[in-house]
């Protein structure tokens, strides 16, 4: 049940998800989802580049790069290098479904955060042999 008003509805907008990523910077970029783009250059305020928002008109950047990293494992890895991503931070609705499926196949990430209204992965911790 959404309730009409003002203010920001946690169960939409990564309030806490960004307290947790500010909290605990990533080493490296964050890959966000397009629909936490525009938030987060206001939130960021500088502090990270945002990858995606959805007021870009960049098609074949949308499609060759944000939608790349869901091509496959290969690709994935690939760019997740290339753009030096140090956490991914997703929003929970439908549409993610291929993104997290790669980032879980990879075995590299590890789910750090979640709330109502996204998914935070960093990078697995690496352990001396």
């Amino acid at each position: 049940l959404r309730v009409f008003g003002f203010g920001l509805d946690n169960r939409v907008v990564p309030e806490k998800g960004v307290d947790f990523l500010m909290a605990h910077p990533p080493k490296g970029n964050i890959f966000n989802t397009q629909m936490f783009g525009g938030y987060l250059v206001w939130r960021f305020n500088g502090w990270k580049k945002v990858f995606f928002h959805g007021f870009s008109t960049n098609i074949s950047f949308f499609i060759n790069e944000y939608v790349g990293f869901t091509k496959d494992l290969s690709s994935f890895q690939q760019k997740t290098k290339q753009y030096q991503i140090g956490a991914f931070f997703t929003d929970r609705f439908r549409g993610n479904e291929a993104l997290i499926d790669v980032i879980l196949k990879s075995q590299e990430w590890e789910l750090v955060y979640q709330d109502e209204s996204c998914l935070i992965f960093y990078p697995k911790m690496r352990t001396a042999n």
